[in-house]
């Protein structure tokens, strides 16, 4: 039967990939904080930066200074 919702082989799927992600964040907490961080920061610099002429190779570089940075909070955040 096919609801508002999808088929049950739809929902299954889903449920397995939702199973794998929470595995992932409970089994690597540091990384998938530092990927959700990353993501964050890259989006806050391009929006923040945009209308800068910078060349690609100084995008490059202003992206891995930010996921590096990122990392270090992360891995900073969970000293605790």
């Amino acid at each position: 039967m096919q609801g508002w919702y999808g088929s049950r082989k739809s929902r299954e799927g889903l449920n397995g990939k939702m199973d794998s992600i929470k595995r992932i964040w409970t089994d690597h907490p540091v990384l998938s904080n530092w990927l959700i961080l990353a993501a964050g920061m890259v989006i806050i610099l391009y929006f923040s930066a945009r209308h800068i002429p910078f060349e690609m190779t100084q995008w490059a570089a202003l992206f891995g200074a930010t996921i590096a940075l990122a990392g270090l909070c992360a891995w900073i955040i969970n000293w605790e």
